[in-house]
């Protein structure tokens, strides 16, 4: 297990991807299974793609650097990124999030234009935060068996989604596709249509 920044690297083309994980080779790992699996949200990457595209075969795995102070981890991926301008990255890891990176809000901001959403879907973007996801209770409902989960928060939905291995992302990001689900931005996510509207008895 090692701990640090790593390279995946294209040996067809030189493109590559940088990142950071607390084990590396798991990290790898995933990157492989999210590539085939359709109900993961970075099954479209730009990454996910290319392994589909090109064969895993050719894409090879480095270690750039073993980082043993986890505070400073954050720190060395954005050194790495900076310095090899990896193409199948899609944000600057300076950012706390991808939004904010100005090349890709430029590119929601492209996609967005046009698009109405409605004075509840606004509404409730407004109101999804850190306290709402630990806090507020939702509600999966599967599409195809119409089993009901009831959850006290998007947290412990997400960590529910792990713990069934339906998927194996970070926790924030099964909770950002929970929320897109509640506010009707998209359908649904991993077989189930989630909603926070609930009954007192569920």
């Amino acid at each position: 297990m090692t701990q640090g920044i790593y390279k995946i690297q294209n040996i067809l083309n030189k493109k590559s991807y940088v990142g950071r994980s607390k084990n590396i080779e798991k990290r790898w790992v995933n990157h492989k299974t999210v590539a085939f699996s359709k109900t993961n949200p970075k099954y479209n990457y730009p990454l996910s793609k290319a392994i589909r595209e090109d064969g895993i075969n050719n894409f090879a795995l480095f270690i750039l650097e073993k980082v043993d102070d986890i505070s400073k981890i954050k720190d060395r991926e954005v050194f790495w990124y900076n310095k090899i301008n990896p193409e199948y990255c899609i944000s600057n890891p300076k950012y706390s999030c991808a939004a904010k990176d100005p090349k890709v809000s430029k590119i929601i901001s492209k996609k967005l234009t046009g698009r109405k959403l409605s004075k509840e879907q606004i509404d409730k973007a407004k109101r999804f935060g850190a306290d709402h996801h630990n806090s507020k209770k939702v509600k999966g409902i599967h599409k195809k068996t119409q089993e009901v989960l009831v959850f006290d928060s998007y947290r412990d939905a997400a960590e529910y989604l792990v713990k069934q291995n339906l998927t194996s992302i970070e926790i924030r990001n099964i909770i950002k596709s929970i929320s897109r689900v509640v506010t009707g931005i998209r359908k649904s996510y991993l077989g189930y249509i989630w909603t926070d509207k609930i009954n007192e008895r569920e």
